[in-house]
């Protein structure tokens, strides 16, 4: 399993209805460039959405790749600026176009019939129940804590740096709970 397979199993912890949908948060990438570019962070996700990459913004708007990549790198989680290969994820960050969120292009799937699920919703499927208890046991948190945490907007980023957990400990825990490859590399 990639690191966008780990991502897109954990957002549907939190996908749970298309109104809460359009309420989410943009991706901290957008906001790491918007004042360097001009422009709101929902106004990039929507161009990078409608195929215009950031890269092509950043031309438009007399901005070099470099001030644009480093933007990216300085606004990169932290666990992640110390990573090997940063330089190769904010180069793709740049490049990237038509990704609306998990699940790619069309976004992430539609709610089940009869309801959404996830640790927003009202239920959650066996799936997103076992990656709750996994990475609940790695926070050394309850499981109604972990949900309050993310029914209240804390991110899931935001706790593993809050409870001192890189991302490398996540995909061990899961892989061992889960009993699926993680390939952080991906």
């Amino acid at each position: 399993m990639t690191i966008n397979s780990i991502g897109s199993a954990l957002s549907s912890l939190s996908v749970t209805s298309a109104t809460q949908a359009q309420q989410s948060r943009v991706p901290g990438h957008f906001q790491a460039v918007a004042s360097l570019l001009g422009e709101s962070a929902e106004d990039l996700a929507a161009a990078v959405a409608d195929g215009t990459s950031l890269a092509d913004i950043a031309a438009e708007k007399g901005v070099s790749t470099e001030d644009l990549l480093q933007a990216l790198k300085d606004g990169a989680p932290a666990e992640l600026r110390s990573d090997p290969h940063l330089d190769q994820l904010v180069a793709s960050i740049a490049e990237q176009t038509g990704v609306a969120g998990p699940g790619g292009p069309a976004g992430p799937p539609p709610p089940p019939p009869g309801g959404a699920t996830g640790a927003l919703g009202g239920t959650m499927t066996t799936d997103q129940e076992e990656t709750l208890s996994a990475i609940a046991d790695l926070l050394e948190m309850d499981e109604a804590d972990l949900l309050d945490e993310l029914r209240s907007g804390t991110s899931l980023t935001e706790l593993l740096e809050q409870h001192d957990v890189d991302l490398s400990e996540l995909a061990a825990s899961l892989q061992t709970s889960l009993g699926f490859q993680i390939d952080l590399q991906a």
